[in-house]
């Protein structure tokens, strides 16, 4: 991404080598950073609570993330607290806390909106029954297996779903998406169970929280996912080798070249 709305993010590369690799793992899916969200979590943990996830600022390198939260700690401090200077120099150094995508929109379709996308492309990831709960979230309405989206929501401790993005219904949404054709799988798949293809037509509504006006009309290319593997957890790290290349393997499949060349490619080549 290159663009005047969000950077260059020219720091991502710059001394990439002095990055520690387990701010990187842990800034790529800060799993605890929703207990920021949390009055009573962090009331409970006090100064401990700049802990619970990895904080980035503008640095690069070493610098990177070890300046950002020395920052945090400071402000957090009761010597630092409400200190007017303290919160400018946070402020200017752009640090924020990275933090699960799942706590606000993992598909990424919401930032790319924001960033002047007309015609957004995205890898949506749905559960083991073809249900793109992620996506849904980006609707406003409810939706069939909401209770056990909004039971892994809680337990986020976010307590509700996130302002809509756009105006469409999410239960309409998630019908169109499960109507979407699929690709033809081969017969030895182990996790894979449908990648699926479809093109919404959708407009947005007014999103403070994403800095997006209402009216916009946007265009998503969606690939749906849908894989017996969970996020994690007690997951065999490896079944996600093996999820990769049937994922593969299915695209590059000639029973699938067709749609392939014809449908999918343009998506991204538009040509």
């Amino acid at each position: 991404v290159d663009s005047e709305e969000v950077g260059g993010f020219s720091n991502f590369i710059q001394a990439a080598s002095e990055l520690p690799v387990i701010g990187c793992a842990a800034a790529s899916s800060a799993i605890l950073a929703p207990l920021l969200m949390s009055e009573v979590a962090t009331d409970l943990l006090g100064d401990l609570a700049p802990a619970a996830t990895v904080w980035q600022g503008c640095n690069s390198g070493g610098n990177t993330f070890q300046q950002a939260s020395d920052m945090v700690v400071g402000l957090m401090s009761r010597r630092g607290y409400r200190r007017r200077d303290a919160a400018t120099a946070l402020a200017g150094e752009a640090v924020c806390a990275t933090a699960d995508g799942g706590s606000c929109d993992s598909t990424g379709i919401a930032t790319a909106v924001r960033s002047g996308s007309r015609e957004v492309v995205a890898y949506i990831v749905a559960d083991e029954n073809n249900y793109p709960y992620q996506l849904a979230k980006l609707f406003p309405g409810s939706f069939p297996g909401e209770e056990r989206f909004m039971g892994h929501l809680m337990s986020s401790s976010l307590g509700s779903r996130p302002p809509p993005v756009f105006k469409q219904g999410a239960a309409e949404v998630l019908e169109a998406f499960t109507s979407f054709p699929s690709l033809r799988l081969p017969t030895d798949t182990m996790f894979l169970r449908s990648i699926c293809f479809g093109s919404l037509e959708v407009t947005t509504v007014d999103s403070p929280l994403w800095g997006i006006s209402g009216g916009i009309s946007v265009t998503l290319h969606l690939l749906g996912v849908s894989a017996d593997v969970s996020v994690g957890l007690l997951q065999d790290f490896h079944d996600y080798d093996v999820l990769v290349q049937e994922i593969i393997a299915c695209i590059a499949s000639e029973d699938n070249a067709e749609i392939v060349l014809g449908k999918l490619l343009p998506w991204v080549l538009q040509e």
